[in-house]
Formats: C-alpha cells, structure tokens, sequence
C-alpha cells in the first residue's frame, strides 16, 4: 500500500511516537514537514497485563488521504524509517482509519438529509396552518374598547 520510503517514524519532545506519509520533506525556506495519515502509536494493556501497541489518528478528524498536516521539525527528537512489521501493520491502520471515516461521512449525509426533510416539513406546516399576525382578526385588545374586562 505505501512505499516505504515514503514513510518516517517520529519521536516528539513530549514523548509521542508518530509514524506518518511524508509528502515534502523541509527544505532551505521552510522548517515543517508536510504529511498526511498521521497516526500515533500508543501503548494499551491486556487484561492479562501483556502490552500492545496500537495505531490512534494522532489529529481527530484529518483522517483522508486528501488532508494534510505540518509537522514542526523543532519538536523532533528523532526520526526513522519504520521497518517492514510496523509499515505493514500502519497501512492496516489507514485502511480502517479511511473506512471509519468514510462511515462517518456517510451517516453524517443521512443525518442532514433527514434533518432538512424535518426542517420542510416544520416550515410547510406554518405556512399551512399560521395566519399572518398583521391580521386584526388575530389580535385581541385589552382593555376592550367598549370597556368590558370579561
């Protein structure tokens, strides 16, 4: 799925480890490096106590291969290729990140779909059955003209 040359491992200032797509690499004018399918690897625990690690998007919500994040070099205190496990397994990762959130999108469109169907229907039934307020039928006067309070 994804040339490994394109692939870099990083290891932050505070710890995080991000392996992600290098679109463009810094260069003279610029110091951040542009990317895409930022995923960080956190560690969890078994409930038998055994670690494992795990893919997480490192950015909540970038998560097409169309969106693009820039990594600031001066937060970096190393960088790697990623060997061939943990390439193959971050390609998994991007896969069922891309799904999720085609998924997402997908009932997102419903839910606006059925949320403007409620919104016409809500705006046919006051032009149905509201009558216009300027209408002096519609308007009672207090106190009554003719003095009566009843």
């Amino acid at each position: 799925m994804y040339n490994k040359k394109d692939l870099a491992q990083f290891k932050f200032t505070n710890g995080q480890e991000v392996v992600c797509d290098i679109i463009e690499w810094p260069d003279n004018e610029i110091d951040d490096i542009i990317a895409r399918n930022a995923m960080a690897i956190v560690m969890g625990e078994t409930a038998e106590g055994d670690r494992i690690y795990m893919f997480r998007p490192w950015v909540q919500y970038l998560e097409k291969n169309n969106e693009f994040i820039s990594i600031s070099t001066r937060h970096i205190i190393s960088v790697n290729r990623p060997n061939n496990l943990l390439a193959h397994e971050y390609g998994y990762a991007v896969q069922e990140m891309h799904s999720y959130a085609n998924q997402r999108e997908e009932e997102y469109k419903e839910e606006m779909k059925t949320q403007r169907s409620i919104t016409d229907r809500i705006a046919t039934f006051i032009k149905d059955n509201l009558r216009d307020s300027s209408d002096k039928g519609n308007i009672i006067q207090f106190p009554s003209p003719d003095g009566t309070i009843h």
